[in-house]
């Protein structure tokens, strides 16, 4: 039996059907983002956005607007984590918008990389544990 059966198998409900149908678990998380539609090499239009959850393959998030589904688009958010604990992270994510609509923007991701954003302001007691 192939990986991708097996998985399939193990998350069936007792009647036998699938208990869902995604293969990568998604995550609630909300982040405001920026986006940006690419056609080629030109930016056609930019606006923001707040995440409604996110995966390994995909990000659904709402937006100013309804965007056209099969253009390339070009994500950012500020992640909520620190790298250390000091530094902030951004994460910047390629895709394509799968679809579009009143419920939210569905978005294929392509390629995604983390950036730092410098250090922020340490508390006294982080202070003294790093010294």
């Amino acid at each position: 039996m192939s990986p991708d059966l097996a998985l399939r198998a193990a998350c069936a409900s007792p009647d036998g059907l699938p208990a869902n149908r995604r293969l990568h678990q998604r995550y609630p998380i909300d982040l405001d983002l920026r986006y940006k539609l690419i056609h080629g090499r030109q930016v056609l239009n930019g606006g923001v956005g707040k995440t409604h959850d996110i995966s390994t393959k995909g990000v659904f998030f709402s937006a100013d607007q309804a965007l056209p589904s099969g253009l390339d688009v070009e994500l950012s958010m500020d992640w909520p984590l620190r790298l250390g604990g000091l530094c902030h992270l951004q994460v910047k994510i390629a895709g394509k918008v799968l679809r579009s609509g009143e419920r939210g923007t569905a978005v294929q991701i392509r390629h995604y990389e983390f950036r730092t954003r410098g250090i922020g302001p340490i508390s006294a007691e982080k202070a003294h544990a790093i010294a």
